[in-house]
């Protein structure tokens, strides 16, 4: 291990319990560091020791990193709350530094402790953190039944989940606020979506807002792709919800994965894949520069902003640009939904996806299914000729009412594309 590697920098969480819960040896590492980091707050809790430097977090944080920089190899501190790497600063410190120069001290995070006032079990409830992030990432994890541990922005945050869960059809749902975890001052507040929407409850900005989520007969069901088309500001382009969860069943997501949506229209496919890929992500390449604004709005309707990156540009250019990179991240997942008129942009997709990645394409005009038709020729794959049709109004009865049919291709990249 070179010494640009060897262990520098110390991670310390700190409970609301304060400095007389840590271990000895984080302890120690405060007491002996050379240089300390973090929240005024935290850094009032150990006494200061004479000729070491201490820095309180700046605003934007990305200004800490030169100095982190200057430090390295220097024994350095810093300080966090609960556990480091839950939510919080680590993440953001293993994409600047080798995790060989890091030691981490986690103090139990606020979910575990939540998670035992409320007696739920890990594999039973799903976290996330609303702290400097959009509102709308609550979107995603709505559904019946729900158990929500969301780490609080402010002491508004339980307004305003409050106000989103009525607005989604969760309005008779119960709402707990779990205040300074751990601490002396530690309390409860369990009350109904009503109550928090009329903002009865003053509480503190250190906490932690649980939701069971009890869900009306009208409400969105954010886990499912099935969504109704209405759901999405489109001008007609998109793939229709019955075409659109077939393809997302091809396109085999799963957490973490990466998806490029060509042609992408509405992007109806981008974000039916990010509510299936939990920590996933999509590109959608769409050349009409009012359907991405079209795609950014669906974005934040559904609360996958932060993973669905927009990308105005003809599909034969994107592919061109990535073909003439050395370095890209190849995708584990490509959809060709819209500008398909020759088997080119299909073999130059085979050949930018990830080796056991899955490519999916749809055809509705002869020149696209010829190039379908072409594309299998070559490379092999699935050829599936799907039809739904209907109900509509036949003067006093009902009737069937055909769509056009779709040719889909479904093809496993098992080997190199030449």
């Amino acid at each position: 291990m070179s010494d640009s590697t060897k262990p520098w920098l110390s991670v310390i969480g700190v409970g609301e319990d304060g400095a007389d819960s840590l271990a000895p040896e984080a302890q120690s590492q405060i007491k002996s560091a050379q240089h300390l980091v973090g929240s005024p707050r935290l850094l009032a809790l150990f006494p200061e020791v004479a000729g070491q430097e201490r820095q309180a977090w700046p605003s934007p944080l990305a200004e800490i990193f030169p100095v982190l920089d200057s430090w390295r190899g220097t024994p350095s501190v810093v300080l966090a709350t609960g556990d480091p790497l839950c939510y919080g600063i680590g993440t953001t410190l293993l994409r600047r530094f080798a995790k060989q120069e890091i030691v981490f001290f986690p103090a139990l995070s606020a979910f575990t402790l939540a998670r035992a006032r409320l007696g739920w079990t890990s594999h039973t409830c799903e976290t996330l953190t609303l702290h400097g992030r959009p509102l709308s990432n609550l979107l995603p994890h709505l559904y019946p039944r729900a158990r929500l541990l969301i780490l609080a922005d402010s002491e508004r945050t339980p307004h305003q989940v409050a106000q989103v869960l009525h607005e989604q059809g969760y309005g008779t749902s119960q709402i707990t606020v779990l205040e300074h975890l751990g601490g002396k001052s530690e309390r409860q507040i369990t009350a109904s979506v009503s109550d928090w929407v009329a903002d009865t409850h003053s509480v503190s900005p250190f906490h932690v807002v649980a939701v069971e989520c009890v869900a009306e007969a009208t409400a969105w069901l954010g886990r499912f792709h099935a969504l109704a088309d209405s759901a999405f500001e489109h001008d007609g382009q998109i793939t229709k919800q019955g075409m659109r969860s077939l393809a997302v069943a091809q396109l085999a997501p799963f957490p973490g994965a990466q998806l490029w949506d060509l042609g992408a229209g509405a992007a109806s496919v981008s974000i039916a894949w990010l509510l299936a890929a939990q920590r996933g992500s999509a590109l959608a390449i769409e050349k009409s520069e009012a359907r991405c604004r079209a795609i950014n709005e669906n974005a934040m309707r559904f609360g996958v902003a932060s993973a669905l990156t927009t990308h105005c540009s003809t599909v034969e250019d994107f592919l061109q640009a990535r073909e003439g990179e050395e370095n890209f991240t190849a995708p584990d997942a490509i959809f060709f939904g819209g500008g398909l008129n020759t088997p080119e942009g299909l073999l130059r997709s085979g050949r930018l996806l990830r080796l056991g990645g899955m490519l999916v394409a749809h055809a509705v005009t002869l020149e696209s299914e010829q190039a379908l038709l072409d594309a299998h020729k070559s490379l092999g794959g699935e050829l599936t000729r799907i039809t739904f049709a209907h109900t509509e109004t036949l003067g006093a009865r009902h009737g069937l009412r055909p769509a056009m049919p779709v040719m889909q291709w479904a093809w496993r990249k098992a080997e190199s594309v030449q």
